[in-house]
C-alpha cells in the first residue's frame, strides 16, 4: 500500500488551455497554476505518489531529481493547504 497525492473531490476546477485555475469556496479562494503545475494536475487525473509525480516532471524537463523533489513536494504541500489535493492510502492495482 502506497500515499498517494489524490484531487479533492470538493473542488471546482477548469482547464483553460495553458493554465488550470482552481476555486476554492469554503476559503473564496482562486487559485491558478500554468507550466509545470499544468503538468503536475493533468498527470493528477489518477491519484499518484510523490515519486511517479516526480519522474513525469523529469521525463518532460531535463532537471536535477533532488531539484525537482523539493519543488514538487513545495507544489504539493501548497495545494493541500488550499483543500485542492490530499494525501490518500490506496491499495496498489492488481
Amino acid at each position: 500500500m502506497s500515499t498517494d497525492i489524490i484531487r479533492a473531490d470538493s473542488v471546482v476546477w477548469t482547464d483553460l488551455d495553458d493554465r488550470v485555475a482552481f476555486l476554492c469556496m469554503d476559503q473564496d479562494l482562486l487559485f491558478e497554476v500554468d507550466g509545470v503545475g499544468k503538468i503536475v494536475w493533468d498527470f493528477l487525473a489518477q491519484p499518484r505518489s510523490l515519486d511517479e509525480i516526480v519522474e513525469h516532471v523529469r521525463s518532460i524537463y531535463q532537471v536535477d531529481r533532488d531539484r525537482c523533489e523539493a519543488d514538487v513536494t513545495t507544489f504539493i504541500s501548497r495545494l493541500a493547504e488550499n483543500g485542492i489535493v490530499r494525501q490518500g492510502d490506496t491499495a496498489p492495482v492488481a
